[in-house]
């Protein structure tokens, strides 16, 4: 029986994580719109050209600017995800370390009565076998 995969926002190659996979492909999300290619001098001779130009690099400074705070949205909410999931993992790990803490004190008071029961008998048992043995003399 093979065990089930279980979906793991820790593993740094989760689908959830914004870590890098192995060829570093963040997706289109997280890259801003490239410039587009640089219009001829003379076809910025106008007026009307030359204004029409800058207002696409002012529209494309825009979208990547919001693109650029969306992303860190996204970022700031999965670093919030990922630190509310440690925070409950880090507890789990605790309760179970308390716990074992716990049953560990336990079994070493136990082992402590157990020796102790043994060492009564044992001083029973010498003592009765010296006063057997000064009975046979």
């Amino acid at each position: 029986m093979t065990p089930a995969v279980v979906n793991d926002i820790m593993d740094p190659e989760s689908e959830e994580s914004d870590a890098p996979d192995g060829d570093g492909d963040l997706g289109a999300f997280s890259f801003p719109v490239g410039l587009p290619a640089a219009p001829s001098q003379q076809a910025l001779d106008s007026k009307d050209a030359l204004s029409a130009h800058l207002d696409e690099l002012e529209r494309l400074e825009d979208h990547n600017n919001k693109k650029h705070d969306r992303v860190k949205e996204k970022r700031a909410h999965m670093d919030d995800r990922i630190m509310r999931k440690r925070a409950a993992q880090d507890a789990k790990i605790k309760a179970i370390m308390d716990a074992r803490a716990r049953r560990d004190e336990r079994i070493k008071q136990r082992r402590v009565r157990e020796d102790i029961a043994f060492q009564r008998f044992r001083e029973e048992f010498d003592e009765e076998e010296t006063v057997s043995s000064g009975a046979e003399l």
